[in-house]
């Protein structure tokens, strides 16, 4: 809306690294490594903005600024005030820029024991700063200070009415007019401007101990083992500006939104809360891989391996994990393979302890039938669980003796995975509640609680909410041989390769609501059904050119109707294909120094445009995490080793 949305940010980054180790002997080395590394981007956000009903300023009868015929209007018709809608592209747009310093340090040691046996451990320490500033943001308690204007009893000129009634309260404030582009002036802007600042400072310590060898030999071969230790902290610190975490005061403000004032804090965005927390894993690990059978008939191969894993987490307690694999090669030219296993994924830092992180939705409030314009509140949960997932695969690699260099591999996954961490959105708590959920209804935060009327505030924590069942099929296909082959003419050697993934199914169901599917859904999620990648890799002597086709199909922008209901009348997203090409030039007579070149998106296809993506008023024509948003990018130079 603004027209100063980047689609990719601009990035400048910086890194060192260093490695040392020293032998103590012929079978055990040590080691010490550190790397120190940071980044630094700016990029624009969205233009401070107006509301009506959810926070807009309310222009009193008497405010100077309201233009004469305007007020002569509201006195014919006994109008008080009014509130009106506007997106502020007269001031300076919020920017974040956002500084990451990162630095990890790591020592261990590296032993090979008798037998054959080796023996790894490690200790490491890493810390990652992140600091993120969004200037220009809007100070609400001073925006309402800035618009709430009368005439001066003394002179006539337009002064803060707060500077009259509670002298002192509001220092320097300036009034601020929104009546017209270009209206607000340069001392106004500045007073109801600020900046907003996080810092979070993440740690995570690490000690670790693996052992692997073979402890003794089957018919078909060695039977190899490996097993470790481990054990894990992480922590998080955060510290906030003090407007962030300062809800906005009535004192001295009349007709402040309640919508405002039952924010977390007083800026427009942002308003990030302070927050910190740690937890501790200790786990431990056994693994095997074992030969059956070996050069048999129907059965040049037959391995099985099996894993086992048990992780004991200081916030929800002990989890094991298990893996069974099994390899067959009946014949030299085709191997089957197959596994089966128990995963989990723990919660992170910011799920189980971040504070409250606040924006805006515009909801239908359906235990009282209106709309509403809510803050939402995003809340880390400490109380959460791991989510567990089966994962079944199974496929084959056939590599055919009458034609060298041909290889197919196929194959089949299926995962069905329970306690998904995620966060209802604010609709759904609104209509569980009105559903008679006592536990979301605690999400709501009204002007009127005894009522339930003037919905203000929606929380949402992070919850294992949902389950989730997807399968598919993966496809490989690569040809690599003599350029003449397939062209007499040509030297060199070529390798031809096409790979693709086909998503059979992508199903979420959160309790109390019927499953959605969201196989190839690209507008309320990540999902297209085929995606496709051809290449040709051409290399003969000191010259290399590579070509890549890349294939996302036919899709849908929505499941069913969560986001626009009733149901879009075309719902179709076409499919689209882009061409990238590198050319690079070993410099003869010069080792170790290598000329490149490459085009991405060769012929700069656009990317298809979606009814919207995006929330508020942060919109983007397309989905950026499926589709190309930059266009033809072009890059050059050289690489050297020494």
């Amino acid at each position: 809306m603004t027209g100063q949305t980047n689609l990719i940010a601009g990035v400048k980054s910086h890194s060192a690294f260093t490695h040392v180790e020293y032998d103590l002997g012929a079978d055990l080395t040590v080691f010490a490594e550190g790397s120190l590394g940071g980044v630094n981007n700016r990029y624009p956000q969205t233009s401070n903005f107006q509301l009506p009903g959810y926070n807009s300023p309310t222009f009193m009868l008497g405010n100077p600024f309201i233009p004469a015929a305007l007020q002569a209007t509201m006195l014919a018709n006994k109008q008080p005030g009014f509130q009106i809608g506007r997106f502020d592209q007269d001031m300076p747009t919020s920017t974040a820029d956002a500084t990451n310093r990162t630095s990890n340090f790591v020592t261990g040691f590296r032993w090979r024991a008798p037998n054959n046996w080796k023996v790894d451990g490690y200790w490491e320490h890493g810390k990652n700063r992140q600091t993120i500033n969004t200037e220009n943001n809007l100070n609400y308690a001073r925006f309402f200070a800035a618009t709430d204007v009368v005439s001066d009893p003394v002179g006539g000129a337009p002064v803060c009415r707060v500077a009259l009634t509670h002298p002192g309260l509001y220092p320097g404030c300036a009034p601020l007019n929104l009546f017209g582009a270009g209206a607000p002036s340069a001392a106004a802007t500045a007073y109801v401007q600020g900046v907003s600042t996080y810092t979070a400072t993440l740690k995570q310590d690490v000690a670790a101990l693996t052992v692997r060898g073979a402890p003794f030999e089957l018919p078909a071969g060695d039977v190899r083992v490996a097993s470790g230790v481990e054990c894990r902290k992480e922590s998080v610190a955060q510290t906030t500006d003090a407007t962030s975490v300062t809800p906005v005061a009535p004192t001295g403000l009349r007709q402040v939104p309640s919508a405002v004032l039952g924010g977390a804090g007083g800026w427009q965005l942002t308003n990030p809360q302070p927050l910190g927390g740690s937890y501790q894993i200790r786990e431990g690990f056994v693994e095997v891989d074992a030969p059956l059978l070996a050069e048999r008939a129907f059965a040049k191969e037959l391995n099985v391996n099996a894993a086992l894993r048990y992780a004991d987490y200081s916030t929800s307690g002990g989890v094991a994990t298990n893996k069974i694999g099994l390899t067959w090669a009946p014949v030299n030219e085709l191997r089957l393979r197959a596994a089966k296993s128990r995963d989990i994924r723990a919660p992170n830092v910011s799920e189980l302890f971040s504070g409250s992180v606040q924006g805006q939705a515009t909801v239908r409030d359906t235990i009282n039938n209106v709309a509403a314009n809510a803050v939402v509140s995003q809340l880390g949960n400490p109380d959460l669980r791991p989510e567990k997932a089966n994962t079944v695969t199974y496929g084959l690699v056939y590599q055919p003796s009458f034609v060298s260099g041909l290889s197919l591999a196929l194959d089949h996954f299926s995962i069905d995975l329970g306690g998904v961490i995620g966060a209802l959105t604010p609709q759904e708590t609104i209509n569980k509640c009105a559903a008679g959920v006592a536990e979301q209804c605690a999400n709501l935060i009204w002007t009127n609680p005894a009522a339930r009327t003037g919905l203000i505030r929606v929380l949402m924590p992070q919850r294992n909410l949902s389950s989730l069942k997807t399968s598919g099929y993966d496809v490989e296909l690569s040809y690599r041989a003599k350029a003449s082959k397939l062209w007499p003419a040509l030297n060199g050697e070529l390798t031809l390769r096409a790979f693709a993934t086909y998503l059979d199914a992508y199903t979420t169901t959160s309790p109390g609501s019927a499953p959605l599917e969201y196989a190839g859904v690209v507008g309320t999620s990540n999902n297209p059904r085929l995606t496709a990648t051809l290449s040709a890799d051409y290399r003969n002597g000191p010259l290399g050119v590579y070509l890549q086709l890349r294939h996302v199909g036919r899709a849908k922008f929505q499941a069913a109707t969560e986001y626009f209901n009733p149901a879009l009348a075309d719902n179709s997203v076409p499919s689209i294909r882009y061409v990238d090409a590198t050319l690079n030039y070993q410099l003869p007579g010069r080792r170790g120094v290598q000329l490149f070149a490459t085009v991405n998106n060769l012929f700069n296809k656009q990317p298809p445009l979606l009814p919207v993506y995006g929330s508020f008023n942060l919109m983007y024509p397309t989905n950026p995490s499926v589709y190309d948003v930059v266009g033809r990018y072009i890059s050059a130079g050289a690489r050297f080793q020494f």
